[in-house]
């Protein structure tokens, strides 16, 4: 018997069936296909160039998918590591940043994916600008 694994990862289930004329023997089984490329990831919000304001909430949506699945997913402001999350079998994946007086002026923020098995990662990333709060003096 030759089996060509097909091209996209995932669980297959297979049954042989061996005869002759005395008998017969099934035997059933499943065979995992790893698949070997990146992990698709999408930042869905914010989007390139929008603006904020320092100390205010941002939500940040993002998908993740691949055909292994998804081991874990990374949050990054400006290259360093804010938050992580394992796998979810649903998108989307969800943080909230709250950028302080270090993150004013353009600000990157990615979302890297990891992918079971093979461990090969994938990411997406947006430019987005943070205004300073300028104080204001109370009159009395």
């Amino acid at each position: 018997m030759r089996w060509v694994a097909p091209t996209a990862g995932g669980d297959y289930v297979f049954k042989i069936t061996v005869s002759n004329s005395y008998k017969s023997a099934d035997r059933s089984g499943t065979v995992r296909v790893i698949e070997g490329g990146d992990p698709l990831v999408r930042i869905l919000s914010p989007q390139d160039d929008e603006y904020f304001t320092q100390l205010q909430e941002i939500g940040i949506t993002a998908e993740a998918v691949h055909n292994n699945g998804i081991f874990k997913v990374q949050f990054f402001v400006d290259d360093v590591l804010i938050n992580e999350q394992s796998g979810i079998p649903s998108n989307p994946y969800q943080f909230t940043f709250i950028p302080d007086t270090s993150h004013l002026g353009k600000t990157e923020i990615k979302m890297s994916a990891i992918a079971n098995y093979t461990f090969t990662e994938g990411a997406d990333s947006v430019q987005i600008y943070i205004e300073g709060i300028v104080p204001q003096k109370h009159k009395f």
